[in-house]
């Protein structure tokens, strides 16, 4: 007797998930990639990278906060991607930022390894992206400041992946 077509993996071929991966990010990476960019650039690039064991080139559109020559970049949702772990040790990596083609090097801020690195970037994404300091259970002071035993507390769960852009121009 054959499976019933939702056994064959019709369900995951109709996830969101799926569905993002499939449709949703190369339409947000040919934006990013056109004279249209500016519509989301403010907060999203494109990450290119090679697989650590594929070796296959990746391109994916991901929020970002910057600080500097410092991009920081919050996985959602890590325990159901595996992207992030291609830049344990260190990767080096193409972005394209704000309609600029740069390189740079991304490495693995794991909490369980280096808090108190991680509680730094996560500092910077959070003062980027206040609202979801929430999701965290962290809250700014009057001042827009998170307090460092709040974000160690919290960086102990996270992964980001921190990169930093070559080169004296960072746009």
């Amino acid at each position: 007797m054959a499976d019933k077509p939702s056994d064959v993996g019709s369900r995951k071929a109709l996830s969101p998930f799926w569905f993002m991966i499939h449709f949703g990010n190369p339409l947000v990476g040919l934006i990013l990639s056109s004279p249209l960019h500016p519509l989301l650039s403010q907060s999203l690039l494109v990450l290119s990278y090679r697989g650590r064991k594929s070796g296959k080139r990746f391109d994916i559109p991901v929020e970002y906060a910057q600080s500097g020559e410092t991009l920081c970049i919050l996985p959602g949702r890590p325990e159901q991607k595996t992207w992030w772990r291609n830049f344990r040790g260190g990767t080096p990596v193409d972005i394209l930022l704000r309609g600029h083609r740069l390189h740079g090097l991304a490495s693995l801020l794991d909490g369980r390894e280096d808090a108190f690195a991680l509680a730094q970037a996560l500092a910077i994404y959070l003062r980027r992206f206040p609202a979801s300091s929430a999701s965290f259970g962290v809250h700014p002071d009057p001042e827009g400041k998170f307090e460092s035993a709040e974000l160690s507390r919290v960086a102990k769960c996270l992964v980001i992946v921190r990169v930093q852009v070559e080169g004296a121009a960072v746009y």
